[in-house]
């Protein structure tokens, strides 16, 4: 729209019968990714006005976003009065995209670590004792009829919850990321048995939506940070990060050392 963020009606995301109003927290910080990544490989391939143009976009998207949706505890579903208590598993996609490139991350990075936090003690550790992942949103405003009577908020998304762990690993919660790992894994193969079946969805009680969904590929994600977060830990030991070039033009980053990333995986192993 002409304030700077992309801004629908109805139901423009993954969540078929749960609408937003104005700037969401899904659609609108994968768009300020989106604008991100595009200003780097602009800048990449030498296209310097295009550069221009879309550092210009997001540095606006991002004020929009942040002006809008964040509350002082979290980026809220929604812009809407209605929606400023309830909090989006997903609400931080942009920031897992950016950050999986490669790019660094697009939003404050104190909010997101406040937000992360939220999203581990109220999407995770309150939904079945967090056995299920995250429930895919987090209502703690009484006036919002609407969401508490929808049937998307009160599931958890597989595909979403293992983006969200990945999310966490990109920020150093290994210990929340493991956990939230391991109530997913103990359910979905061990307790209920879904294996191959892993469905899009399911909510406290194991009732599913979607057998066979291709979301759940999504675990992917976590492999990903995990080995990133390793090949980095090596280039570190050699004094030079091996996404030094791109980082320098995209962001900042960090990681800890071999030793400290291996020593957080042994004490929160799944096994």
């Amino acid at each position: 729209n002409n304030r700077g963020c992309v801004s629908t009606g109805g139901s423009e995301h993954v969540y078929d019968t749960w609408t937003v109003k104005g700037v969401s927290a899904y659609s609108g910080s994968l768009f300020v990714a989106c604008l991100h990544v595009a200003r780097i490989m602009a800048s990449e391939l030498g296209k310097n006005r295009r550069c221009e143009m879309y550092t210009d976009l997001y540095h606006k998207a991002r004020r929009v976003l942040e002006a809008r949706l964040w509350n002082g505890h979290f980026y809220a579903y929604d812009e809407s009065a209605m929606s400023r208590g309830t909090l989006l598993s997903s609400s931080l996609v942009g920031t897992w995209y950016s950050v999986a490139c490669g790019v660094g991350d697009i939003l404050d990075e104190e909010r997101v670590m406040k937000n992360l936090r939220a999203l581990f003690k109220k999407n995770v550790s309150k939904f079945s004792g967090g056995s299920v992942g995250a429930v895919n949103g987090y209502v703690s405003s009484p006036m919002n009829v609407s969401d508490q009577r929808n049937f998307n908020i009160k599931e958890a998304s597989v595909g979403i919850s293992y983006v969200l762990v990945a999310t966490m690993f990109q920020h150093g919660m290994i210990a929340e990321a493991f956990s939230t790992l391991e109530g997913l894994v103990n359910s979905l193969y061990h307790h209920y048995g879904y294996a191959f079946q892993t469905p899009e969805s399911i909510d406290a009680k194991g009732r599913f939506r979607g057998l066979c969904a291709m979301k759940p590929l999504s675990i992917w994600a976590v492999q990903w940070e995990v080995e990133r977060k390793e090949k980095n830990a090596i280039g570190d030991i050699f004094g030079k990060n091996l996404d030094e070039d791109i980082i320098r033009k995209g962001g900042e980053s960090s990681s800890g050392t071999m030793s400290e990333f291996s020593e957080s995986i042994s004490e929160n192993s799944l096994a």
